[in-house]
């Protein structure tokens, strides 16, 4: 059997198998000999293995002296130090409930209350990058040659490049559609505007994020210079490669948490303390005022009724609470006091290169008969 298969080509996979060969150098010639023949299920499995223990033997494992030693340690310590102590602030505020009044209104910027959580979510999600870190960096002392760090960090990034795919589609199909619709009914320009604009909203929204991680990678690249000095270059990509991994993870936490802080939240009663109970929507519509009912149909807001079983028994009595979804579209009227105006523009003079034009901007609620015209001058051309 085996005399027809060294007749077959595949005397130099078997050879490999038996670690025959002296240098790495010829155990990458023999290799390279084995992928060009041809090679069954278990033929490629034993190639893969020779090939990691090539390349296992080929690293130099890390060897650190006893000041590296304490010093490593430290930074281990401090990572898990400042997570412990992240988390431990937190569990407060998170465990907090909300109490609102039972006959009452309160209104929140977003469609979610998780919005005001948003400064607990960002410190959560520090708190994974700080332990990810301190976790990374103690697999040195189980693993020196870097094989368990790498594995944890390949598997990790793989999930974050499906995430990060899944998540730009969900954004792209759901504000394509949406933008399409509103320019349905305006004409070609506004319709190419609404749709180049999108990506400089997205940028505006994620601003929060991207200042957050401009200060960790400050301090990140601090870490880095300091490695660098004490180890070389060798420990200054892996420690590059558990930065760009825990900032990963630090993002996956930081989008699940919000479902999970969303699902977590609940409303007491100001006066009694009892949980707060959802009420029917339709019973929430009926109860409506009439610039409120403007405000929904707008989408300028929505609206949740919450009912406390105690205080406030009979249904049609429960806390409006109102989540303003587009507070940039929709101005708050003065008279109805509810995101009920909308604006139109119209030009009267253009701008030239020598002159300024002039234009007029007229806002409407469309709830009761408010309406305010203004004037603005548009600058020349020359000086935009």
């Amino acid at each position: 059997m085996s005399q027809n298969r060294e007749q077959q080509g595949f005397g130099p996979l078997w050879r490999l198998q038996g670690v025959e060969s002296e240098t790495s150098e010829q155990r990458m010639e023999e290799i390279e000999d084995a992928l060009e023949s041809p090679r069954t299920v278990t033929d490629n499995a034993i190639l893969l293995k020779n090939f990691l223990m090539l390349l296992r033997s080929s690293k130099a494992p890390v060897q650190l002296n006893f000041f590296e030693v304490g010093l490593l340690g430290c930074v281990i310590l401090a990572f898990w130090g400042l997570a412990i102590v992240g988390v431990k602030h937190l569990i407060p505020q998170l465990r907090s409930r909300i109490e609102l009044d039972p006959n009452g209104r309160s209104q929140v910027p977003g469609d979610r209350d998780r919005a005001l959580y948003t400064s607990a979510i960002l410190k959560l999600g520090c708190c994974a990058f700080s332990l990810s870190m301190g976790l990374l960096t103690a697999t040195i002392f189980i693993d020196p040659y870097y094989n368990l760090a790498g594995i944890i960090c390949l598997a990790i990034l793989a999930i974050l490049i499906i995430k990060v795919l899944i998540f730009w589609g969900q954004i792209i199909a759901k504000s394509t559609g949406r933008y399409w619709r509103i320019a349905l009914n305006r004409e070609g320009f506004y319709r190419t505007l609404s749709l180049a604009v999108f990506p400089v909203r997205l940028l505006v929204r994620g601003m929060a994020v991207i200042v957050v991680s401009l200060i960790v990678l400050v301090i990140f690249i601090n870490l880095l210079f300091l490695l660098y000095i004490f180890w070389g270059d060798h420990i200054f990509l892996m420690a590059v490669l558990y930065g760009i991994t825990s900032l990963g993870i630090m993002w996956i936490v930081y989008d699940l948490t919000q479902h999970w802080i969303q699902s977590r939240i609940h409303f007491v009663c100001q006066t009694c303390q009892a949980d707060l109970l959802p009420v029917a929507q339709e019973q929430v519509e009926d109860g409506l005022t009439q610039p409120q009912t403007v405000a929904q149909q707008l989408g300028s807001t929505s609206f949740q009724g919450l009912n406390c079983p105690n205080c406030t028994p009979i249904l049609s009595h429960f806390h409006l609470r109102g989540y303003r979804l587009v507070q940039n579209k929709f101005e708050n009227c003065p008279n109805c006091q509810e995101l009920t105006v909308t604006s139109t523009t119209e030009v009267l003079v253009h701008a030239s290169r020598r002159s300024t034009g002039l234009q007029e901007m007229t806002f409407q609620c469309q709830a009761c008969d408010y309406s305010k015209t203004i004037s603005v001058t548009i600058p020349s051309k020359s000086r935009r």
